[in-house]
């Protein structure tokens, strides 16, 4: 299992962006992941709760999976955007 801790300052924007995630192993092939990235600015999961009212309470939540078979890996995240919709990402990668 990982943890990571992420904190970013986006000068142009006067925005931080602090992001936290985790990454369990259930198998040498699955991989299960979440986070969560918090903003203090405009936008999703405010520190101050302000001009969030579009976004679900689930805004900043993410999850997904990674499998590995051979020198592939399919990684899988999901992210919940309220009314913006919900993204979702898919990539392979191939070792060689």
């Amino acid at each position: 299992m990982s943890v990571a801790m992420d904190l970013k300052y986006q000068p142009h924007d006067k925005k931080v962006v602090v992001g936290m995630g985790t990454e369990y192993q259930v198998l040498s092939t699955l991989s299960l992941r979440a986070g969560y990235a918090a903003f203090q600015g405009k936008g999703a999961g405010q520190f101050d709760g302000s001009e969030t009212e579009s976004l679900s309470s689930l805004a900043g939540l993410s999850g997904g999976f990674g499998l590995r078979l051979g020198g592939y890996l399919l990684d899988y995240a999901f992210t919940p955007f309220g009314d913006l919709g919900n993204v979702q990402r898919v990539s392979l990668s191939a070792r060689f």
